[in-house]
């Protein structure tokens, strides 16, 4: 005699009855549900204030919460450097390039070009050049929100060449519905999670964006961040006035990716050969907040490649840089002539 849990075979009935029900019910029209502003109340109530991860003051926001974004530069700049910094003062509500983050949040970083170790490498090391290792509730923050994928040697492409989402971008995205907490997903680089002709094509780029685009709007709503380089043209780094160039058109690929995202940040370095050379970032694109200045950083790589904030970077702070230059150049032979072994000792 076979024993039948009659609860279970009801249940099992009761699921396929829903589903199929499910399946029958005619595809819904978006159209169908529209309301005027009248009912909906937008000129009468006030709107939600902006959301951002990062702020650059009190009043000046500076990387938007829930948006498409993207962070460009040429090779060497320090994208990685600049990303796992990121991830975790975002992780610890702490300092990242000249603003502070609002909330200490949950980060996905999915390192698509590195293995385990050298991601942890970088993150261990990049803790300990900001000092968190003098302070354990840092690390208790940053080892509780950070969630580290590198996932070298595997195919990461979120989009095939039909426009389509890939199993990747859909695990991706019941992850995101899963964890609502997470509120940064950062992309490193772009390339890997592209579809073949996203760089080439503006139709395969907007439909690129747009799977991006779904995955801030499930979950928590998270920011996500794709670093993205630039193309050979941005390789030049300065202008006649020695400022760096920045434009939106430096990014690789199809225009439809920068019209595409909602917040671009761009990084350009010095053409100097010291140890400790300029980086410069600007903000090129943003929908919620002010462009702003160029601003210049020093790349410490005795401190993990940690980027301090030096100033805004102006033609008048370049005139004085050149006069300051100048000044120390007619110092330093001022010395020399008035010491005649000065050579000798600069020689040895």
């Amino acid at each position: 005699m076979i024993n039948l849990d009659l609860n279970t075979f009801f249940d099992a009935v009761k699921k396929q009855q829903q589903a199929m029900e499910k399946d029958a019910e005619p595809e819904k029209n978006i159209f169908e549900s529209l309301q005027n502003l009248g009912d909906l109340q937008w000129l009468i109530k006030t709107p939600p204030p902006r959301k951002y991860l990062f702020n650059a003051s009190e009043s000046e926001g500076f990387l938007p919460s829930g948006k498409t974004s993207m962070i460009i530069s040429p090779g060497g700049c320090g994208k990685t450097f600049l990303l796992t910094h990121c991830a975790l003062a975002a992780a610890t509500g702490t300092t990242w390039l000249h603003t502070k983050a609002n909330n200490a949040v949950k980060v996905l970083f999915v390192a698509a070009e590195e293995d385990e170790s050298e991601l942890w490498i970088r993150f261990h090391n990049m803790a300990k050049g900001l000092g968190f290792h003098r302070n354990h509730e840092l690390i208790k923050l940053a080892c509780k929100n950070i969630i580290p994928l590198a996932s070298r040697g595997i195919c990461q492409r979120l989009i095939d060449d039909r426009g389509e989402a890939k199993k990747y971008y859909n695990d991706l995205k019941v992850f995101l519905s899963k964890n609502d907490d997470i509120q940064l997903v950062i992309l490193d680089p772009a390339s890997r999670f592209m579809g073949t002709e996203t760089e080439t094509s503006n139709a395969a780029a907007t439909d690129f964006i747009n799977l991006i685009d779904g995955l801030t709007m499930v979950g928590g709503k998270p920011t996500v961040l794709i670093a993205h380089h630039t193309n050979k043209s941005a390789l030049n780094p300065v202008n006649d006035n020695k400022l760096p160039i920045f434009n939106q058109s430096f990014s690789r690929g199809s225009s439809a990716l920068i019209d595409g995202c909602r917040w671009m940040l761009g990084i350009q370095r010095s053409d100097t050969k010291e140890a400790q050379r300029s980086i410069f970032i600007k903000v090129l694109k943003s929908n919620y907040s002010k462009l702003g200045q160029i601003l210049e950083f020093e790349q410490d790589y005795a401190n993990s490649g940690i980027l301090k904030f030096i100033g805004e970077l102006t033609p008048e702070t370049i005139k004085n840089r050149k006069l300051d230059d100048t000044w120390q150049t007619e110092k330093f032979r001022h010395s020399m002539t008035d010491n005649p072994y000065a050579a000798e000792e600069q020689d040895e």
